[in-house]
């Protein structure tokens, strides 16, 4: 029976199968195994982790390719940039966890100009710093 949704499944999200090789657009995976708790541990503002949780959840149904295209401040837009301007503990987390790591991407994390940043590797994005203050992951505006 394989390929075929059940008269109550039809117009559903398709059910994952377990062992099945990843393809591309089923969407983002997140990991925090690299993640520093710097980046986020003095955030007083539980609103800003109930709109992160929403952001996360809509980026992973997202595929890699649509997310690569879209603005760079949309819901689910990303940019790179480079490695050094990000605050040190970023930039160790990032060295240690990863080879010749030179850029990181960046999401919008709540809807606002705050970011978390990470590495992107075959769908999965792992997230190295979450900024729940703004300029304490990197230094927006223009760079020189």
């Amino acid at each position: 029976m394989a390929g075929r949704i059940s008269k109550s499944r039809r117009g559903a999200t398709p059910l994952l199968r377990i062992g099945a090789p990843r393809q591309e657009e089923e969407g983002i995976t997140f990991s925090f195994k690299h993640l520093v708790e710097e980046s986020y541990c003095e955030c007083p503002d539980a609103t800003f982790f109930i709109k992160l949780l929403g952001r996360l959840k809509t980026i992973s149904g997202r595929s890699l390719p649509e997310c690569a295209t879209a603005d760079r401040h949309s819901i689910i837009g990303t940019e790179k940039i480079p490695l050094p301007q990000f605050a040190p503990a970023v930039q160790r987390a990032a060295r240690d966890g990863f080879e010749e790591v030179e850029k990181l991407t960046v999401f919008r994390a709540a809807g606002d100009n705050r970011a978390m940043a990470g590495v992107l590797l075959g769908g999965v994005f792992y997230i190295i710093g979450i900024e729940a203050r703004i300029n304490t992951l990197y230094r927006h505006g223009k760079r020189k």
